[in-house]
């Protein structure tokens, strides 16, 4: 088995970074992954005394599924952010005009919730949808087999993954849960799978709902599970082509 694909998402509910390596730390999740959120109008997140929140209090593909299409790109040390629909935008998100055009934009995809919008960033807190410093890991293998159930195309970012791995059995993953696993040189522990929600329904390519994923899994697999969540034991960098070591 080996690590094919390295992903993090640095905006809660949009586009994906690819990485060709990566350092995971002890008690951290994967660095610079969902580090920027920003919240709506019904959220439960304060500005003014911020914390980790759950996934229902910011925008997210499972509330407006045209988030799923956003593509996102480093430029000159801001982010550009495009959808098909809407004019692209380059911000910098250490600024508060860039959090703020930001916000704007993502209030402007069609199926937005509605403002007051807030972008979240806090120091050392990732806004994963898990308040644990959890690094997510899924198989191809596994993807393969739900896609071919479903009858739609194998697209990994519908499941927004950190860690893709190649030559694992499929659900392989499944059988991990509670037992430590070596990426390359880092240790983690396994600690539970990872529960569903609408937004896997979404196509990356369109941003529409074409598929129910939690629907079909619980048909296919009698659990709404897919990957599963890990945290770092022991730490080191990880790279793409790196063994990986698990219980059999």
């Amino acid at each position: 088995m080996r690590i094919v694909d390295i992903f993090r998402y640095p905006i809660k509910g949009l586009g994906h970074e690819r990485l060709d390596e990566v350092d995971l730390a002890v008690g951290s999740a994967l660095p610079g992954d969902r580090a920027t959120a920003v919240s709506h109008g019904a959220s439960a997140f304060d500005p003014a005394a911020p914390s980790w929140q759950p996934r229902r209090n910011f925008q997210v593909v499972a509330n407006t599924p045209a988030y799923a299409a956003v593509t996102l790109a480093r430029v000159d040390g801001n982010v550009r952010l495009s959808h098909p629909e809407v004019a692209s935008v380059e911000v910098d998100l250490a600024s508060d005009a860039g959090r703020a055009a930001l916000a704007d934009w993502m209030g402007a995809l069609p199926g937005a919730r509605p403002g007051p919008w807030h972008v979240a960033q806090l120091e050392g807190q990732a806004m994963t949808d898990m308040e644990p410093p959890y690094v997510s890991i899924h198989t191809h293998a596994s993807l393969r087999a739900l896609s071919e159930h479903l009858g739609v195309p194998p697209a990994p970012h519908r499941f927004r993954g950190n860690i893709w791995i190649e030559d694992a059995p499929p659900w392989a993953e499944e059988d991990w849960l509670g037992q430590e696993i070596t990426l390359g040189t880092v240790r983690l522990n396994v600690v539970e799978p990872i529960g569903r929600c609408m937004a896997p329904s979404a196509s990356p390519q369109t941003g529409a709902r074409d598929v129910e994923v939690t629907k079909q899994l619980h048909a296919y697999r009698g659990r709404p599970n897919f990957g599963v969540y890990a945290e770092v034991i022991a730490g080191g960098t990880v790279a793409v082509g790196d063994a990986v070591e698990a219980p059999e």
